[in-house]
């Protein structure tokens, strides 16, 4: 035993029990405490990940003059704090990558801040991109590699760079007007972005084609005070030749019901900034040379659903070639004086989800009532096969009359009979959809109007529905997880998932008090 411990390190010439004990505490400290540490250390166990920029991974249409950076640092040892940091800013990827910078380098900077460091380097152009990388260093001087590249867009930072007009239909009973534009492009394009405040709600194609996946868009803000605008890298949705641009405006908290809150129609403001390889560039704004028209949406109301008819679909109206002759021009809208052009730096409404229903029933001939299980923010999906001109009536509600027992019957929950009971109160809550009678089978789903429910009425559908008709998107601001929670106790569980799905169908860009 003398002999084989002789050859460890640390022996000191006893062999006694007690000191062969701590030695065997020792190297097994040190095969699994001390060397992993220090062979994570030698190959670089410190690095930066998650950049973002105020809050956001690579966000498009930054105003501010000053934009805050924030990262995360981690490492393979335990106690690592930031000791110092260095950030590099270029508005050019490949110079980045070299090292090369002609916006701002920090150089290193002794201080333990990740959170919301402020630019302090030349001034930005309006609608430009930037590229940014950081390294860190922590209290014992080990140094990180770069992080990866992010990037941000500027949005128009002065007043002065709008170029387009706030415009709408002339014809002010139009519940959700189309607005189109065509032009053409000659050259290859550098980049093409667009930037848009649609109001209430706006939908924007390109070629034929939804521009992005936002919903319910912007954000709902004092109108006379603030509109909020997106911006929209749209490259990859021109081409050579001719184009189109078109937009579906809805009434949103815009133009609620039949008071004219803010304005008597929806209001466009767009501008396309596109830029070509040869150095030029050329704009396309909204103005009264753009064409508009009311659309199959004759009714939108954030409290009383959607009416669709089918019939009154005008195919391709937002691709380049359609005939819109007979559309009438565009007018020029006024505005408040005092109202303020804001980007959207907010995670956006976005379809999350999509359930399907759990079970069907048939309390009265012709009426089905889906329930989907879980009280939710969203709206049903509708597949039916029928005539021209038939109408299916989708009634939305949180809770079912049998909830009650003073209360006969299967239907759900609407009536102003049990308004003392009822959590829409006078709101409708109800879309409508009108079948163009096309041969298969059609789909609907709304596009400018949310609802609170669990459960969906179905109403004059042709022949029996199946679980198969109906399903329903969950929609919501879409803000990510920081955190879990689970444990033994399943009504615990239960109770912490109610306050989540609480939570999450009362974020519509701003925080509401219901559904």
């Amino acid at each position: 035993m003398k002999d084989l411990y002789s050859r460890l390190p640390f022996y000191k010439g006893s062999t006694s029990g007690v000191n062969i004990k701590i030695s065997l505490i020792t190297l097994a400290v040190l095969i699994i405490f001390i060397l992993p540490g220090k062979i994570l250390a030698q190959n670089g166990s410190l690095h930066v990940k998650d950049l973002r920029t105020e809050y956001l991974k690579n966000p498009e249409g930054i105003d501010m003059s000053q934009p805050r950076f924030s990262w995360v640092i981690s490492s393979g040892r335990r106690n690592v704090m930031q000791e110092a940091y260095q950030i590099m800013i270029s508005s050019s990827m490949n110079d980045l990558s070299e090292g090369n910078t002609d916006m701002w380098n920090s150089q290193k900077v002794i201080s333990g801040k990740s959170v919301n460091v402020p630019y302090n380097g030349k001034e930005f152009k309006s609608d430009r991109t930037y590229y940014w990388k950081v390294k860190v260093w922590d209290q014992d001087g080990e140094e990180s590699g770069w992080s990866g590249v992010n990037f941000f867009h500027t949005g128009l930072l002065k007043k002065s760079d709008w170029q387009g007009e706030w415009i709408g239909a002339k014809d002010t009973s139009i519940s959700a007007p189309l607005l189109r534009k065509e032009f053409r492009v000659n050259k290859e394009i550098s980049s093409a972005h667009v930037f848009i405040a649609g109001l209430g709600y706006y939908e924007l194609y390109l070629n034929g084609k939804k521009v992005g996946n936002h919903v319910l868009d912007p954000g709902t803000s004092d109108y006379n005070k603030r509109a909020l605008y997106v911006t929209y890298n749209v490259k990859k949705y021109l081409k050579k030749g001719n184009n189109a641009v078109g937009v579906w405006l809805g009434n949103g908290f815009f133009r609620m019901r039949t008071i004219n809150y803010y304005g008597d129609r929806p209001q466009l403001l767009l501008q396309m900034n596109i830029e070509y390889t040869d150095g030029t560039s050329e704009h396309i704004v909204s103005n009264t040379s753009w064409k508009t028209s009311d659309s199959p949406i004759r009714e939108n109301s954030i409290y009383d659903g959607e009416v669709y008819d089918a019939r009154r679909e005008k195919t391709g109206w937002d691709s380049a070639g359609y005939n819109d002759l007979k559309w009438p021009n565009a007018v020029q809208v006024t505005i408040p004086a005092g109202r303020k052009l804001s980007p959207q730096l907010m995670p956006p409404i976005r379809v999350v989800k999509t359930l399907y229903p759990v079970s069907m029933k048939e309390p009265e001939k012709g009426i089905y009532v889906f329930d989907f299980g879980q009280n939710l923010t969203g709206w049903p999906e509708l597949f039916v096969s029928g005539g021209e001109g038939q109408k299916v009536i989708m009634r939305t509600a949180e809770i079912n009359v049998n909830d009650f027992a003073h209360i006969k019957g299967g239907e759900i929950n609407t009536s102003v009979d049990t308004i003392d009971a009822a959590p829409d109160r006078s709101a409708k809550a109800t879309d409508i959809y009108i079948l163009a009678g096309k041969h298969g089978t059609e789909v609907y789903e709304p596009r400018f109007t949310y609802h609170g429910f669990r459960y969906v009425q179905l109403e004059g559908y042709p022949g029996k529905p199946d679980l198969t008709s109906l399903l329903v998107k969950v929609v919501h601001t879409d803000v990510q997880p920081a955190g879990s929670f689970d444990c033994s106790n399943q009504l615990f569980n239960r109770i912490h998932q109610n306050i989540l799905w609480g939570q999450r169908s009362n974020l519509f860009s701003v925080p509401t008090d219901c559904p």
